[in-house]
């Protein structure tokens, strides 16, 4: 009988391929782990499948999104100028709002409500958004003054700030509740957008020049204003027990009139007190009865710059000159 040895080289190849695999120490076994059971949901999400679940917080957290975008443009650079200047100035800036906004973290367990609603509450980092716009402001060449100016500055107000930007998304299932309570909370901002408009429109940037004897001869005035309103801080909402909804929106008068005055290129005198000055009005609106069959995310849609510059319009054109 013929007896065969086994190498010994592919014996020794083996025992250090398996030591190498040892160098980079030692790791414990995983063991797998239950997960706590999950808060039990209101009925109305208990009967509709995972995938509509998803679908409405995807919705919800467009919402939120786009709530940040909303705040990011209203952040100062300095005491003359904003973010919304920025992107007014150059087109570029505008792209990377939208990169600036991709470390958006949802910091709180999404909430579901008995009547169908969904929210979450999303948040960014000011000096990321910082940083981002710091780049793009570097690399661009920018012929405006002011974005020039904000640019080469090295005493910007937010810079040593670590702040963070937070907002609330919702959405809603469809033929819900809920689903009335945002659409008329949009009806509402809507509102709000078109008061605050007509209050807007009897400032005064000088002693006999108001907001709307500006925009009258420069549509870019409007343009600009819709971009302010757009930008309004949201101080309170409350749904009726009717599902109707008011929301009240704020904006600082010391913004309305730099927006202006930059658009036109004029010159005016500000008040030191007119920084703490607010403008402050409360919209109401109210859904369909019928909830139709609109989807989650058509429950969250948002009243655009665009619609708000028309009814900016609207109101310039029905405004008396003495208002």
């Amino acid at each position: 009988m013929r007896h065969f040895k086994t190498p010994l080289f592919p014996t020794l190849g083996l025992v250090a391929a398996l030591s190498a695999l040892s160098l980079g120490g030692t790791q414990a076994a995983v063991k797998p782990t239950e997960a706590a059971e999950a808060p039990a949901l209101p009925e109305i999400w208990q009967k509709v499948s995972a995938q509509q679940r998803l679908m409405a917080l995807r919705a919800a957290e467009v919402d939120a999104t786009r709530l940040l975008l909303e705040r990011i443009m209203g952040l100062h650079l300095n005491s003359d100028s904003t973010v919304r200047d920025l992107v007014l100035a150059n087109d570029t800036i505008k792209g990377s709002i939208s990169a600036s906004i991709k470390g958006v973290t949802t910091t709180e367990p999404p909430e579901y409500f008995a009547d169908g609603r969904v929210q979450v509450v999303r948040a960014v980092k000011v000096q990321q958004v910082i940083e981002v716009l710091s780049k793009v402001v570097k690399e661009e060449h920018m012929a405006d003054g002011v974005v020039k100016t904000v640019a080469d500055s090295r005493k910007t107000e937010f810079v040593t700030r670590n702040e963070t930007l937070d907002v609330v998304g919702n959405s809603a299932l469809p033929n819900s509740d809920g689903h009335l309570k945002i659409k008329a909370k949009r009806a509402a901002e809507a509102d709000a957008y078109r008061r605050l408009g007509e209050r807007l429109m009897g400032v005064k940037i000088t002693s006999d020049t108001t907001v709307r004897d500006l925009a009258l001869k420069n549509d870019e005035v409007v343009k600009s204003m819709a971009g302010v309103l757009k930008g309004a801080e949201v101080t309170a909402i409350k749904y009726q027990p009717d599902n109707s909804c008011d929301v009240t929106m704020q904006v600082k008068l010391s913004e309305v009139i730099r927006t202006v005055t930059r658009v036109v290129k004029g010159k005016t005198h500000m008040e030191d007190s007119i920084d703490a000055k607010t403008v402050s009005e409360t919209g109401s609106g109210v859904a369909s009865n019928d909830p139709g069959t609109g989807s989650s995310a058509e429950a969250g849609s948002d009243v655009t710059e665009v619609q708000v510059s028309e009814t900016l319009r609207r109101v310039v054109s029905e405004t008396p000159a003495n208002n």
